[in-house]
């Protein structure tokens, strides 16, 4: 008897050779349909088992094509299959011509049994003869239209996934982008701070000391104007970053956006008319004035550059009430109550490709000399600073819409006034300041204004020559008014260790940008004054007199 085994599976395929061959059986093996049809064809068989999906060609394919051969369609067919597990596809299997079925794993021994008892069945004719047509041709055909079906529903699958894996991966690579240059601006940021610092402070001390009405004091003021603007470009490097430090109020946008028209319609061409259309009772927001404003400020720029030949802008704010089911269509949303600045224009519009980068600091649609472009990437900054995001909308020739959604508060918004205490009124009363500062320009400004204004400094470049100084004087200080990043310590933990020694000191900080090192959280919980750079002499003392408790 002998017997041939079409099976792409070396284990199975060596399995069944060593039982059939132990049984007394001669046996031929094949890896797949396409090499098991060569031999039927060259050889003569009593028997054939075959595995369903094999490569080249399958199962079904060698069953039927040795039912449409007179000499193969009388060999018995064995399917031996894990493939398909049900009746229905058993039924199917024996339908395409075989003439029995047998499901993976079986043990060797009934495996044996079955086999001799077919090859019983057909020395004693109880297997009948097979007619060369198939009947059954379109039971094949079934078998292909279901396999297919399947394929198509898997690629669907994977497609899908394929599609949110790129997605999720473009975000990443997006977000670490944004902190990379987040990074490198706030360093930027800081030694342009202290720079801008030395340039402010000498120009006070010059201008003090010159005739207002002299052309000399007037070139000083240009020069002051400058620094002045220049501290505003590192303040927006900084919110790009979102590390700059903003106070956080209760907010009424409404009011914030009423409060600048008059200044938006200097700004803006007169072919350009502004609306608004804001809410009639508004949600109250925890915000910063100022960083609220720039938003404001950077929207107009823009919508002044897109539309040249005039048009409209349009202000809006609304409540709005996310739900889960609005997060799929509102990008980068969260479940929650929002208050949504829109700012609206009839202008040139955007592409997609635009529209990817608007962000971006440093780009910008311009032409060389028309602007940094920071504002837009600054209107990011302080939206995720606020716990918020900004949504796009445009497209070319028919303008644009942004978005920007902050969380609102259960608190009523106050309106706050600050008042600017006269530089006459700030004079030392020969307090004793223990000065750490380890940019010398900056600590020999800050000694001789001090001096000037009737302090008593002692000045230190590092914290172990302010430790030095503190232990020679006995603490005996009124202040201590340290950088928070110095060259061998943290200011902050400098101050406490002073504290730890005398509590009652007062304490204030300053930095112009220090990333994680300043350490915000901490300076709000002690209630330390902090006083960021660049400041000018005005500031200086106004600060001082403040963390003395006297201003």
């Amino acid at each position: 008897m002998k017997i041939l085994i079409a099976d792409d599976k070396e284990e199975d395929l060596y399995m069944l050779e060593t039982l059939l061959k132990n049984s007394g059986y001669d046996v031929v093996s094949t890896k797949n349909g396409r090499e098991a049809l060569e031999k039927l064809k060259k050889e003569s068989f009593n028997l054939i088992i075959s595995d369903i999906l094999m490569p080249v060609m399958d199962g079904f394919q060698l069953c039927r094509e040795c039912q449409q051969d007179e000499k193969l369609m009388n060999i018995p067919f064995v399917f031996y299959t894990a493939t398909y597990t049900d009746e229905k596809d058993k039924e199917l299997a024996l339908k395409v011509g075989a003439d029995s079925y047998i499901r993976k794993p079986l043990d060797p021994v009934e495996f044996i049994k079955i086999i001799k008892g077919i090859i019983k069945e057909v020395a004693e004719g109880k297997i009948k003869q097979k007619s060369k047509v198939l009947e059954e041709k379109e039971t094949f055909k079934l078998y292909s239209v279901r396999l297919v079906k399947k394929l198509e529903k898997k690629m669907l699958e994977l497609k899908k996934e394929i599609s949110e894996r790129k997605r999720v991966e473009e975000e990443l690579l997006h977000a670490q982008k944004m902190e990379a240059l987040g990074i490198l601006a706030g360093g930027i940021a800081h030694d342009f701070n202290n720079l801008l610092t030395i340039i402010q402070g000498y120009i006070n001390l010059a201008m003090i000391e010159v005739d207002k009405e002299t052309p000399l004091y007037r070139d000083l003021k240009q020069v002051h104007l400058a620094a002045i603007r220049a501290s505003t470009l590192t303040r927006r490097l900084l919110l790009f970053s979102r590390k700059q430090p903003i106070s956080f109020t209760p907010l009424n946008i409404n009011e914030t956006i009423n409060g600048m028209i008059k200044m938006l319609k200097r700004l803006i061409p007169e072919d350009i008319s502004i609306n608004t259309n804001l809410a009639s009772v508004l949600w109250t927001v925890q915000a910063d004035a100022g960083s609220i404003e720039q938003i404001i400020m950077n929207f107009a720029v823009n919508v002044r550059d897109a539309m040249p030949k005039g048009g409209q802008l349009i202000i809006s704010t609304r409540n709005i009430e996310i739900t889960e089911e609005d997060c799929k269509t509102i990008p980068e949303s969260r479940p929650g109550k929002f208050v949504c600045l829109s700012v609206k224009d009839t202008g040139i519009g955007m592409d997609k490709q635009t529209i990817q980068h608007i962000f971006e600091p440093f780009f910008t649609t311009k032409q060389t000399g028309e602007g940094t472009g920071l504002g837009l990437s600054v209107v990011y900054g302080i939206a995720k600073q606020h716990q918020g995001w900004v949504n796009v909308h445009s497209k070319s020739g028919y303008g644009s819409i942004f978005e920007v959604y902050f969380p609102a508060v259960p608190i009523k918004a106050e309106s706050k006034t600050e008042e600017e205490i006269p530089l006459q009124e700030i004079q030392g009363r020969g307090e004793r300041i223990l000065l750490v500062e380890d940019e010398k320009l900056i600590r020999e400004l800050v000694t001789k204004v001090l001096i000037a204004y009737g302090y008593v400094i002692f000045e230190s470049a590092t914290g172990e020559e302010a430790m030095d100084i503190f232990e020679r004087e006995k603490g005996q200080f009124d202040l201590i008014f340290s950088d928070v990043v110095l060259s061998d310590k943290n200011g902050i933990q400098l101050v406490n260790e002073f504290l730890s020694i005398n509590p009652e000191l007062r304490v204030l900080l300053s930095s112009g940008y220090a990333g994680r090192k300043l350490q915000w959280s901490t300076i709000y919980k002690k209630g330390f004054k902090f006083l960021q750079k660049p400041y000018d002499i005005t500031e200086l003392l106004q600060s001082v007199k403040k963390a003395l408790g006297e201003g």
